[in-house]
């Protein structure tokens, strides 16, 4: 079953959202590391983000725009090598 205009369009507006999100320093705060306290003195989590190298990027038929564009540039943002593959269907659209 296809989607409707609205359903489309809508996928192409959340996709130039997320890249108008992730302008200018946005990035950055996007990688950096976190440290939350614990229960206890002395207690901490810390989170650091890393490159994973090379990431493999899987996608579905139902969002052709949306999932493989968000997941692409964030993998390219953190430095990552993504491979992407695509469903049959909609390798015209990427």
């Amino acid at each position: 079953m296809p989607k409707s205009i609205a359903q489309v369009a809508g996928e192409v507006i959340v996709t130039r959202r997320f890249f108008e999100n992730f302008t200018g320093d946005n990035p950055r705060f996007f990688q950096r590391a976190f440290t939350v306290s614990g229960d206890h003195d002395g207690q901490s989590s810390t989170g650091y983000r890393w490159p994973y190298g090379n990431v493999c990027v899987i996608t579905p038929f139902n969002f052709p725009i949306e999932i493989p564009a968000l997941q692409l540039y964030g993998a390219l943002l953190t430095g990552n090598r993504p491979l992407l593959k695509c469903d049959n269907r909609m390798s015209i659209v990427m």
